[in-house]
């Protein structure tokens, strides 16, 4: 932040950190995967930071956890392509070439956890 100026900057590790980052960092904005199963959401926290109002923003990262863990615990692609098809927002196929699949009790409990985000 000394050499570049952070209004310049996005975080790229999604909302996990993102209140610290714009809140005490200074960055413009954040990257998302989640934003694919949840847009009003991901920018209801942006607006929330952005407005001051970290308490709200901290309910709605907590909001994205379950999915958050998942994609730490597995792998962040593998995780968000089945969250998208568990959620049922539409079907994404077969992963690319050089990325192995999810067994069956894994992308059955993304689809809980994506299903569950889509209910609340």
């Amino acid at each position: 932040m000394e050499v570049f100026p952070a209004e310049r900057i996005v975080s790229g590790i999604g909302e996990q950190p993102a209140i610290v980052h714009l809140r005490d960092f200074g960055v413009t904005g954040f990257t998302s995967g989640c934003v694919c199963v949840a847009p009003a959401k991901s920018m209801e926290m942006m607006h929330a930071i952005h407005r001051g109002d970290f308490e709200t923003a901290e309910a709605i990262r907590k909001w994205f956890e379950p999915l958050e863990d998942l994609r730490n615990d597995i792998n962040p692609i593998r995780v968000l392509h089945h969250a998208v098809a568990g959620a049922g927002i539409c079907e994404t196929g077969p992963l690319l070439p050089m990325l192995s699949d999810l067994s069956a009790e894994q992308i059955a409990k993304i689809a809980d956890v994506a299903k569950g985000m889509l209910a609340s």
